[in-house]
């Protein structure tokens, strides 16, 4: 909003307005790095994740495998993401990630309070 407001401003020269142009961009630029560097990584610590919940007995097979494959499916959102950026895959990869630390935290939960 402030980058916005300097650039609709009346005294804004068109100088002025050619530099927030590539303020604007340079700041999109790097929270699209985030946000693609985030889906990148995160899926490959879901996947090592899973491999060690396989391991255990506590968490149990079901819990593993979900988790290896919401990593997998994370993994193939990124590389569409990649290839279309437009695409609301990220929205899909997202809500499975919320609902996967929802089914992990009620299973934590439950084995902490069975202790």
């Amino acid at each position: 909003l402030p980058l916005s407001n300097a650039y609709h401003a009346a005294d804004a020269t068109a100088e002025d307005q050619a530099s927030l142009v590539l303020i604007w961009q340079a700041t999109q630029g790097i929270l699209d790095a985030l946000l693609i560097t985030g889906l990148v990584i995160l899926p490959v610590a879901h996947i090592a994740l899973g491999l060690a919940m396989l391991a255990s007995s506590v968490f149990g097979k079901g819990v593993g495998w979900m988790s290896i494959g919401i990593g997998l499916a994370g993994a193939v959102a990124a590389c569409v993401l990649l290839a279309d950026p437009e695409s609301p895959i990220a929205v899909v990869s997202v809500l499975g990630l919320i609902v996967f630390h929802g089914v992990v935290g009620w299973r934590v939960y439950r084995i902490s309070s069975a202790s």
